[in-house]
């Protein structure tokens, strides 16, 4: 005669064991069509702590004019190669941390863009 108690068991130890293993969020594909009207507001690019953001350009960036206001402490230092820019947060930002993010491509536009928090949805998912 079995016990139905040691048949439950590992099933909740199942259970439980699955409710440790952390959440994976599929990364986020935001375009960003840019305006050149001299009123229009700079683009969010939204970021979250430890992980990496990645923006790809249509022209090449010019790493030397390439920069962000205030990433010290914030940031890993700013990566600027080809058409590609990296920017990589140490920790969570608050929800009023803003960065001005200043990408100038190698024909000599620049691009402005603001960095801030992203927001996610219950889940810890955007």
């Amino acid at each position: 005669m079995h016990h139905p108690l040691l048949f439950r068991f590992p099933l909740l130890l199942v259970l439980v064991a699955s409710e440790a293993i952390p959440q994976v969020c599929a990364p986020t594909e935001r375009t960003l069509i840019l305006s050149e009207h001299p009123r229009t507001e700079a683009p969010k690019v939204y970021v979250g702590g430890q992980t990496a953001t990645v923006l790809r350009l249509e022209k090449d960036c010019d790493p030397a004019r390439t920069s962000m206001l205030g990433w010290k402490g914030h940031f890993e230092p700013l990566i600027c190669h080809d058409r590609f820019v990296l920017l990589y947060p140490l920790r969570d930002l608050s929800p009023s941390d803003r960065f001005l993010l200043q990408v100038t491509l190698t024909d000599g536009m620049e691009l402005p863009f603001i960095v801030t928090v992203h927001r996610f949805d219950a889940s810890g998912c955007s």
